[in-house]
């Protein structure tokens, strides 16, 4: 979804900039006024690129909201849990926004609308938490759920890190190595070949091998170039709204890795919901935080379908039965956690089966991709060999 620069009043008169990530200018506006903010202007924000190595990561975060419910369960008062947890990450990005956060909550500001100070840093979900927990008076207690929130995203997504991390390992070495013998190794036969040519005795296999060979070295400039442009524009391509939009859409209806999508994305809506609703959060607004933390902006999208849906009071179940990328199974869940109103508990039980069966669905894949890979490549590498030493060997049979 498009994300929204802002800059309101508050009722004291205090103006205060922010961002929010909304369907539309309308949908940012509304959520601008939830927060108790007048809004004086409003703007479309471009994602930041290049801050990659400043990003606070979710282990970061989890250690920082857990660090903070143990020390409010202890007693220990709002202002010194801030400096204290805020002194553990002097040098990063978190322990800054940290300080600015204890700074705003000294002047009289609520700990939510300081938080939402950094949207950087905490995300919408993190600061509606929390502003439950104000209200309630259980701060520590969702600091907790923060935490665990932070915790299984950090999770989740190793886990998927490292189950792919390995075949693009073998993707590259493979295309290094067939690279390295076309441009170098293959060269070094040419002038044993010239003669078997002139005769008509090379094999069509080699003959072929020597001319890709040769077009690589006489092309690789323009062949590199094009390539390189083509990444560029994908990548463009793909960092708009649409382009994310259709890749996303393909995730989910891909035979090979759509069930492993719909079921990641599942992880993180249940898990997020369920947080969101056990905390008091109110349904609406808790299916428009969950939207952020899908992963997935055509679902996304459905999910803001749901909404309005649920808006004109329609069940849960029944808005998100028109989802047809959420499989029956969810919405039957939803159902039945619906009437027998345990919505919150239900939501948190399904987000730890399919974390499960994601992890299963991971090894699956990548006990599929591994040996296919390994395959590919020893078979082009074995037909490059063949492809050289055969006239070789012919040869040799010749003089016999």
């Amino acid at each position: 979804m498009p994300t929204f620069r802002y800059t309101a009043s508050d009722s004291a008169g205090k103006v205060c900039e922010g961002t929010v990530v909304a369907n539309n200018r309308t949908d940012a506006l509304h959520q601008i006024r939830e927060l108790v903010l007048t809004p004086i202007s409003l703007s479309h924000s471009l994602p930041k690129r290049g801050n990659y190595f400043n990003r606070v990561r979710h282990e970061e975060l989890a250690a920082c909201f857990s660090a903070l419910a143990d020390l409010l369960a202890s007693g220990m008062p709002l202002l010194r849990a801030l400096d204290l947890v805020a002194a553990n990450h002097q040098r990063s990005r978190l322990g800054a926004a940290l300080l600015d956060v204890k700074v705003r909550v000294s002047d009289g500001s609520a700990l939510a609308e300081a938080l939402r100070c950094h949207p950087g840093v905490f995300s919408q979900i993190a600061t509606s938490i929390v502003e439950v927990g104000e209200e309630s008076g259980c701060l520590e207690e969702c600091f907790e759920q923060l935490g665990k929130i932070c915790e299984q995203q950090s999770a989740l997504k190793a886990r998927v890190i490292g189950a792919l991390t390995y075949p693009a390992f073998l993707l590259l070495m493979g295309v290094v190595v067939t690279l390295g013998m076309f441009l170098y190794f293959v060269p070094i036969f040419e002038p044993l070949f010239e003669r078997l040519q002139l005769r008509g005795e090379l094999p069509i296999i080699t003959q072929v091998l020597l001319a890709s060979s040769a077009a690589a070295r006489a092309f690789w400039a323009p062949c590199l170039s094009a390539v390189l442009l083509a990444s560029i524009v994908f990548v463009q391509y793909f960092r708009t709204d649409a382009g994310r939009l259709r890749v996303d859409r393909w995730k989910l209806n891909s035979k090979l890795v759509g069930p492993l999508a719909i079921d990641l994305a599942l992880t993180r809506l249940a898990a997020t919901l369920g947080t969101l609703t056990q905390a008091g959060v109110p349904l609406v607004r808790a299916i428009r935080l969950s939207q952020q933390s899908v992963g997935n902006r055509h679902l996304a999208a459905l999910l803001a379908e749901a909404q309005e849906h649920v808006i004109d009071g329609r069940p849960l179940a029944i808005a998100l039965r028109d989802c047809a990328a959420i499989p029956n199974e969810f919405t039957q869940k939803v159902a039945i956690a619906e009437q027998s109103n345990r919505l919150d508990a239900m939501l948190l039980n399904t987000a730890k089966k399919l974390e499960a069966r994601t992890h299963k669905r991971l090894d699956s894949l990548t006990k599929l991709i591994e040996p296919t890979l390994m395959t590919v490549l020893a078979g082009a590498i074995g037909i490059l060999i063949v492809a050289l030493l055969m006239p070789i060997f012919n040869s040799a049979g010749g003089l016999q």
